[in-house]
This record gives C-alpha cells, structure tokens and sequence, in this order.
C-alpha cells in the first residue's frame, strides 16, 4: 500500500469513528451504517478483535469477507452473526436526511431530487438543470466551482494545525424534538464543518451529509456530546496532518449533479452515499 493510500485510510478510519470515544475505549458504532458493521465496532469497544483491520478497510471488504473477519472474535464474544442477507442491510447512513422535515428513514432511498440545505442557493435539480459536471470541477454558467483535494501542509495558513485553531462547532440550543430547528442546526453546523476541513487541507475526506446527520442522533442517544467529539476528532486529525504525508483524494464518482447540493455561495458538495466530493468556486 503506498503511502498515500496509508495515510487517506488513517484518515477514513478517524471519520469512522475510531477515535471519537477515550483513547481506552475507542467506539465506532455511530458510524456504523450494517450489522456487520455495528457488530465490528462491538467488538473493539471490548478491546477484542486485534486481528481485524481498521475500520475504513473493514468497510472497503464485501459482505462474505466482512463475515469470514467477523466470525472467529465475535464467536469468542458469545456475539451471533446475522444472516448473509441482513449483515449488509438496515443502512443508517445511505439516505440522504431532510434537514426540515420529519426524521429521515433509515434505509436504502434514492438521493435523486433530494432537497438542498436550508440556506442553500442553487437546490440539486436546478444544479444539473444550470451546471456541467467536468473532470476536477463543475461550471455553473461561468462560475468555476473546483474539486478540493487533500493538500500539503506546505499548502496551509500558517498556524491552522496548531491546538489554537479549534474546530468551534455551534452548539444546538433548540428543542430536540423540533425536526424543522434541528434541521437548520445541523445544516449551519454541516457547512461550518466543510470550511474547516478544507482549511485544513483534508477536502477530499469529509463526511457526508447524511452521516454527519446520522452522527448526532446516534451520539445524542448514546448520551454523548456531539460537538465535543467531533473536536476530539478534530484534534486527532490536525495532530496526524502534522506528523503524516498528505494522502490522495478519490475521483468522483457520483452518477450526475442530482447527487450535490449547494452548501452556500462558495461550496457545493456531492457524493455516492459513501464518499464525499468537495467543491470550492474560484473567486475571480
């Protein structure tokens, strides 16, 4: 594995959640989008299974060697495997939420058509209607929004990897049971953590939308503090950005425009239900 992929999985791996609980007890489940998956991440929170890979490549591997990975520490746990069919159904993080209606469901829906964040200028439908999808960038009527990929640290601001630069997410001071003000919450909150990844060189590995959604139901039913570990997280990667050469970023790979929706003015962001894809517009 060369170095770049080494460093693009370390980074997958701290998105996935292996590093949002206490270095003692490291907790991936809210990343966990299959059974076999939440059955992996049970499995390490006990501090078992150190012969399974990390998180990210334990995703990367089809359903049958997910399975065979699985079979031998999860037995050890008294922990039964589900069927073929069920280990790799009930996705949490496939759908793409709604920010300002009802809870999303939680399964498989189609992301063609969905609606765009709150305070988004340019909604999906008219983004395929107005803009042209190109190699490392979409044209938007003359407005050149560009791919952002993992940069160098020789790229970045000066000082923006030190402990000083705090991710800052706003905190949520609504009602939980009000969908529509939770939908704005987290859209404002989404947007807010795409600039600071970017600022940090790591535009080619951000989470999704639906993920980042998905995250702060499951870690406020598990009794966590959302924006407390997301800066943990933040932490964690400014800390291995230091010390590691920046990894590559994966093409695009999303089926058309209908897959992205406008962030704000400046970003627009698409993906394929697992990866994410950054988009800046050049300020001329």
């Amino acid at each position: 594995m060369s170095p770049l992929s080494i460093f693009a999985s370390i980074l997958l791996s701290l998105l996935g959640g292996l590093l949002f609980a206490s270095p003692l007890r490291a907790d991936c489940t809210p990343m966990a989008a299959t059974d076999y998956e939440r059955i992996y991440c049970q499995i390490r929170s006990q501090g078992r299974g150190a012969s399974l890979p990390d998180f990210a490549q334990f995703q990367s591997n089809p359903p049958a060697t997910q399975r065979l990975l699985l079979r031998r520490p999860a037995q050890k746990l008294g922990i039964r495997l589900p069927d073929d069919s069920r280990g790799t159904g009930n996705k949490a993080g496939n759908a793409i939420p709604e920010p300002l209606e009802a809870e999303p469901q939680r399964q498989h829906e189609s992301v063609v058509g969905r609606p765009a964040l709150v305070t988004a200028t340019v909604a999906p439908s008219r983004l395929a209607q107005e803009c042209l999808q190109r190699l490392q960038g979409i044209d938007c009527a003359g407005a050149w929004y560009r791919l952002q990929p993992n940069l160098p640290n020789r790229a970045l601001k000066r000082g923006v990897l030190e402990e000083g630069n705090r991710l800052g997410l706003p905190r949520f001071s609504g009602d939980k049971e009000d969908s529509e003000a939770l939908g704005h919450y987290l859209s404002e909150a989404y947007r807010h953590y795409i600039h600071k990844m970017l600022e940090i060189g790591l535009g080619g590995v951000t989470m999704t939308y639906s993920r980042f959604y998905y995250s702060y139901l499951d870690l406020h039913q598990a009794g966590h503090d959302f924006v407390d570990r997301f800066e943990t997280m933040y932490d964690y990667l400014k800390r291995d950005k230091r010390q590691l050469a920046v990894g590559g970023s994966e093409a695009p790979a999303f089926e058309s425009l209908e897959y992205c929706m406008a962030l704000d003015r400046r970003l627009i962001v698409c993906d394929n239900q697992r990866t994410n894809w950054v988009y800046s517009r050049d300020l001329r």
